[in-house]
């Protein structure tokens, strides 16, 4: 039987242009049907072939193409965990992003997970103690956490954990101390500050007032 026939192409990096968009491979079929596929799927496809894969039948190389596609996609989230945590969504985008199908995508993300190699639990708690520490307010980390797909304000005792009002004012003075005094309507000028870096306006209002009374007992001195 004469095998079917097809091709893949790979992205030329060297060029900076692609046989398919976002550094994809392209797979296509004699028939001048085409799809883009992972780089790395691409040149799983190329070295089968040169091992002697020849599929007879579209179907045939469609079953080589899911279960190379899978292999690949859980090699690179592994390698993508070795360099930082990564949310459910986070994972499956970058995926999808990369040219894998959703199929291989969310097998690779749920076997991460069932092998407890990422969660959002453990995501949640890792990037608040991490944001926490570079001054981030709570409201931002909410905001930054829910693109990534988890709902900080859902999870009990999270911001009990993380976020009494105390610690909040404690931690926006902290930035303040390392800032100059504005000349001119220091107070709003902090108080926006604070909310831009996603602490509540009470929160930043009260730490704005105890740095500067702080700063005026100072002065006094």
């Amino acid at each position: 039987m004469t095998a079917f026939s097809w091709k893949v192409e790979l992205p030329d990096h060297k060029r900076k242009a692609y046989p398919a968009s976002g550094g994809r491979a392209l797979l296509s079929w004699a028939d001048g049907h085409s799809r883009p596929i992972a780089a790395a799927t691409g040149r799983a496809l190329r070295k089968a072939e040169r091992e002697g894969f020849a599929p007879s039948s579209s179907e045939e190389l469609q079953v080589k193409l899911e279960a190379l596609d899978a292999e690949q996609a859980w090699s690179w989230l592994l390698a993508s965990l070795n360099r930082r945590d990564l949310s459910h969504k986070e994972a499956v985008e970058r995926l999808s992003r990369k040219g894998f199908g959703q199929k291989a995508a969310l097998a690779a993300v749920e076997r991460a997970e069932r092998l407890r190699l990422m969660g959002d639990a453990r995501y949640l708690e890792v990037f608040t103690r991490q944001k926490v520490a570079q001054g981030w307010g709570r409201r931002r980390i909410e905001r930054a956490l829910e693109e990534k797909g988890i709902d900080a304000r859902g999870q009990e005792g999270w911001a009990d954990a993380h976020f009494s009002v105390e610690s909040e004012i404690e931690r926006a003075q902290a930035l303040l101390r390392r800032k100059s005094l504005p000349e001119r309507n220091a107070y709003e000028k902090w108080v926006r500050f604070l909310a831009g870096r996603g602490f509540d306006f009470g929160v930043a209002k009260e730490a704005v007032r105890a740095e500067l009374r702080r700063r005026d007992g100072e002065d006094d001195d």
